[in-house]
């Protein structure tokens, strides 16, 4: 073993427990409140260490970010056998909303705060591929409407994010009661995208 690969490892391994503990810092305290220095005094180190590993505030945010996504992906990918395509939607649309109540900072920063570097082409997440690669395999089933499945993806995300993004944003309204709410949205979207089942005679 080359001995640049445990320096290596322990680089990556430090870099992790940063977005770790930026990761509580920030679900506890968002983006107005998050502070390197206190992510810093967590990790016994100072502020200057960060700055080894992440340009800035902001680009440590976009790990933080990253990583908590990937966490979402995993929870779609992890979801279990459905007995229908529609069922698998209605799956994971629900897995989608109740990961980003669940993690409502990290949510906002990801849809709500500017890109670190807005300059860069925007990379749709592997979670909306993952998303994109299941309504493709519909069409090829021939349970929706239309063959179009970008469109297609984009109409689901869409609406999971908009009811997600609501439900933060606007915990005072009289909601109904969230699972009614995820379930009777995801139904009739699912209804409006679906081919009607063939009648039975």
């Amino acid at each position: 073993m080359s001995p640049k690969q445990p320096r290596a490892a322990k680089r990556a391994s430090f870099e992790s427990d940063i977005i770790a503990v930026a990761s509580e810092e920030f679900g506890r305290r968002g983006f107005e409140g998050f502070s390197l220095r206190k992510v810093a005094q967590k990790m016994g180190c100072a502020v200057g260490t960060l700055y080894l590993y992440f340009d800035s505030k902001e680009d440590l945010l976009h790990a933080v970010v990253e990583a908590s996504f990937r966490a979402l992906l995993e929870s779609l990918r992890a979801l279990p056998p459905a007995n229908s395509a529609r069922e698998m939607f209605r799956n994971a649309f629900r897995a989608y909303v109740e990961f980003g109540l669940k993690h409502p900072h990290h949510y906002r920063c990801a849809f709500a705060q500017p890109s670190p570097t807005p300059s860069a082409k925007y990379q749709p997440h592997a979670a909306f591929d993952l998303m994109r690669e299941k309504v493709k395999a519909g069409v090829r089933a021939g349970v929706f409407q239309s063959n179009d499945a970008e469109v297609i993806t984009q109409i689901i995300w869409a609406s999971m994010h908009g009811l997600t993004s609501l439900l933060i944003a606007r915990p005072e309204f009289p909601w109904e009661p969230r699972n009614v709410l995820i379930d009777s949205l995801s139904d009739a979207l699912l209804t409006g995208l679906f081919r009607a089942k063939p009648q039975s005679h």
